[in-house]
């Protein structure tokens, strides 16, 4: 059996955008630990506990929205995950 030439370097394309890929996960991971670790110095203990009970109020509503829901793969657990990760920023910026 034969490799295709054009197959081959498509594989590689692929795999370099997979690298890419989680190579930003990771850093934008890490980004966003900071941004938190930050933005937690500016409030007072008092603050950043309404902040963490609002939030969680927020996530507990999406989370009964999706309570039907059932995850078929992984790729639908990490889109969920997602969600509820855009609902905190989202939350966080609000109250900037």
């Amino acid at each position: 059996m034969t490799v295709q030439p054009g197959k081959v370097v498509l594989q590689c394309r692929l795999e370099k955008l997979n690298d890419d890929w989680q190579r930003l996960i990771t850093a934008l991971h890490s980004g966003e630990q900071e941004i938190h670790a930050a933005w937690l110095l500016l409030l007072t203990p008092w603050q950043a506990l309404i902040e963490l009970i609002s939030w969680l109020q927020s996530a507990e509503n999406i989370l009964q929205e999706g309570s039907s829901k059932s995850f078929d793969s992984l790729a639908d657990v990490t889109c969920e995950q997602q969600k509820y990760r855009v609902s905190m920023w989202l939350h966080i910026c609000s109250s900037v």
